[in-house]
C-alpha cells in the first residue's frame, strides 16, 4: 500500500495526499463507530473489514507523504526529524486509544 502511493506522489501533490488521507482516515473512524447500527453476523464482519481496509489506505497515505515531506523540508537534520516523526506516531498511537477510553467511561 505504502509502496504504490510512494509512486503516485511525483504525479500528486504530497499536500493533496496527506489531506485526502487524513480525510479518508477520519471518515473511516465515523464509519467505524456506526457498525453498530449494521446488521449482525456476516455483512457486520463484511462492513468492519472494508471500512478497515480502506482505512488503511488513509493511513498509510499519510505516514508514506510525512516521510516524503519531512525529509524534504529538514535536509541538514533529516535524520532528527524523521526519527521525531516516528516517535510522535508511536506516543499518538498509545494515548489516542488511551484518552478515548477515558472519554467513554466518563461519558
Amino acid at each position: 500500500c505504502g509502496i504504490v502511493l510512494c509512486f503516485q506522489v511525483p504525479f500528486v501533490s504530497s499536500k493533496v495526499i496527506a489531506t485526502s488521507g487524513v480525510f479518508v482516515t477520519g471518515a473511516c473512524s465515523v464509519l467505524f463507530g456506526t457498525l453498530n447500527l449494521s446488521p449482525p453476523g456476516t455483512p457486520f464482519i463484511a462492513l468492519a473489514f472494508a471500512v478497515r481496509i480502506v482505512e488503511a489506505f488513509g493511513s498509510a497515505s499519510i505516514f508514506t507523504v510525512g516521510y516524503s515531506i519531512v525529509g524534504n523540508e529538514f535536509n541538514d537534520r533529516r535524520a532528527t526529524a524523521l526519527a521525531t516523526l516516528d516517535m510522535s506516531f508511536g506516543v499518538g498511537i498509545i494515548i489516542g486509544p488511551s484518552i478515548g477510553g477515558v472519554l467513554y467511561q466518563v461519558f
